[in-house]
């Protein structure tokens, strides 16, 4: 049987930040990922954001990694675009962008394995439905790695109930449903976050994986994202034929503290 290594990182900018580059860049590397997935590695329409990418990228180059930087999305209502990348070693396929829903994702193939990097939307249950799915399509044509922010949750659990059930009482109260999230300030900004998770803790992404036959790396669910980390919704999942021998989980920091509010994932995989 051969291995791989795949990591999946939602970085907060961390490549395009000055202070966090050379921090984040060493995180990423002392991972020995053959396949490394970055939500939000910078923003996109930000010079200096866009420089530091670019050193980060041929620091990468020097360790072994052929890079595909695409955007976010071509969706309006992304605030802020970011640049994704996927990064790969020489035993693995040039990265190739992915249409999953209205985001970009990347794909590249490994020893016969399919790995897919995903940033489905925060701010719609259908969308993130409708990304995953386009992924789901072309699972049956062999073994799949599926990663990234899938900013979505498995509906089991009691985190995941506590999301519900807050979200639900915020709604009731006056002033609930917050539509402008992005625009919103205090009081009215924290009640939008905690519709919008209640929202992930109740759409059926999890569910179509699962009933397409992918498994999550972690069936612990352990949380991801928050300072300190609250709910699961960061993924790495595998369909039959694949095998997570190893996973693990990471908070890459430097003396400021964390350099995001996203974990990164890796797992060893046996095919």
């Amino acid at each position: 049987m051969s291995e791989i290594k795949v990591a999946t990182w939602n970085t907060l900018n961390s490549l395009g930040d000055p202070e966090r580059r050379s921090h984040a860049v060493s995180a990423i590397n002392r991972t020995g990922a053959d396949i490394v997935w970055l939500g939000e590695a910078a923003f996109k329409h930000d010079d200096q954001s866009q420089y530091n990418l670019g050193v980060a990228l041929n620091t990468f180059a020097s360790e072994g990694y052929q890079a595909l930087v695409t955007d976010v999305s071509r969706d309006p209502r992304h605030r802020n675009n970011h640049s994704n990348v996927m990064l790969s070693r020489d035993t693995a396929t040039h990265p190739r962008q992915f249409q999953t829903g209205v985001r970009l994702g990347a794909w590249s193939d490994v020893g016969g394995v399919a790995v897919v990097g995903v940033l489905l939307p925060d701010y719609s249950s259908t969308e993130r439905e409708k990304g995953i799915q386009d992924v789901l399509a072309v699972s049956h044509e062999g073994p799949m790695v599926i990663m990234g922010d899938f900013n979505a949750m498995y509906r089991h659990g009691w985190r995941p109930s506590v999301a519900r059930r807050v979200a639900a009482i915020s709604r009731a109260l006056p002033g609930g449903n917050i539509k402008n999230y992005y625009d919103s300030r205090g009081v009215e900004r924290a009640r939008g976050l905690i519709e919008r998770l209640g929202d992930m803790a109740s759409d059926t992404v999890m569910q179509l994986a699962t009933e397409y036959g992918f498994t999550s790396a972690d069936p612990a669910h352990a949380p991801t994202v928050g300072n300190p980390p609250l709910f699961c919704i960061d993924h790495i999942l595998v369909n039959s034929g694949l095998n997570v021998r190893i996973f693990n989980q990471v908070q890459p920091t430097s003396n400021r503290g964390p350099l995001s509010d996203h974990k990164m994932l890796t797992a060893t995989i046996r095919y």
